[in-house]
């Protein structure tokens, strides 16, 4: 219950502070980067990775929300420790893993000021990933869900900073920080007609 009052609060807010949006260009292209902090540890400690990321929007006309689709790729570093028999001895080391999920979403977005120089926003995507850990004494990978909640403000119509978070399988899970640079999305000029008079 507490919940379903958070988000109908949260979506009430970002209606009240929501400004007429501007007629931008339809198609944007998004490149980011950044790092990520894992949320928890497994069999050890976990470490900052790497974000990497590709996002297509589609601006609705007319309207504050975005459509699209985004290519993620997401690493951490976790570490454990695990042992070593050798003729009969048991011998034990610590080891360091790479948990790696590559997947795409499809995504949603609200700009609460699209089209101008500020543009504060949140969104949700939803997709499939690839999880995988290598460079570790074992290796697993599954296929999985992938749920990835947003927050970020948009500057000068070219930069994103984004805080989101990478909701899938255990030990994958993380929040990631990136900065983006956007080509496309900006707000188109407005056309005058000129009025000729003629002098008596």
């Amino acid at each position: 219950m507490r919940t379903k009052l958070l988000i109908i609060a949260l979506f009430a807010v970002l209606s009240i502070s929501a400004t007429e949006p501007k007629d931008v260009s339809l198609i944007e292209v998004e490149l980011k980067g950044g790092t990520n902090v894992p949320f928890s540890s497994y069999h050890g400690g976990s470490h900052a990775g790497l974000v990497l990321g590709l996002d297509f929007r589609y601006n609705l006309k007319n309207l504050p929300f975005d459509v699209g689709a985004s290519f993620i790729s997401n690493w951490t570093r976790g570490e454990g420790s695990n042992v070593l028999i050798l003729d009969d001895e048991v011998i034990p080391y610590d080891y360091y893993s790479t948990n790696r999920a590559i997947g795409g979403i499809i995504t949603a977005g609200y700009n609460l000021k699209r089209g101008y120089k500020v543009n504060p926003y949140a969104g949700l995507g939803v997709g499939v990933a690839n999880t995988k850990i290598v460079d570790a004494p074992f290796e697993s990978s599954a296929t999985k869900a992938i749920f990835v909640p947003k927050i970020g403000v948009e500057l000068l119509y070219n930069f994103r900073l984004e805080i989101s978070t990478i909701i899938t399988r255990k030990r994958f899970n993380s929040l990631d920080f990136t900065l983006g640079l956007v080509f496309g999305g900006r707000p188109k000029k407005v056309k005058t007609k000129s009025v000729e008079t003629e002098k008596q």
